[in-house]
């Protein structure tokens, strides 16, 4: 059995989806990752992403089920 940071029992699918939802929480240091678009879009576009992935984000871990706030 697979045994998580505080002792607790977890399946495969369980490890499966916290993985994903890992990787998917990156998506918000977006603008850290491509320094190169500080010059290339407005204050408007970048909250438009940011925006976006919060929506793609909600959108995910509602299908995965977890229910997590966003940040």
């Amino acid at each position: 059995m697979i045994k998580d940071g505080e002792n607790r029992n977890m399946t495969p699918t369980q490890v499966a989806k916290a993985l994903t939802l890992a990787t998917l929480e990156g998506a918000f240091f977006w603008n850290e990752r491509y320094p190169n678009l500080d010059g290339m879009v407005t204050e408007r576009e970048r909250e438009a992403i940011a925006q976006a992935i919060n929506k793609q984000y909600e959108r995910l871990s509602k299908l995965l089920g977890e229910r997590r706030p966003i940040t």
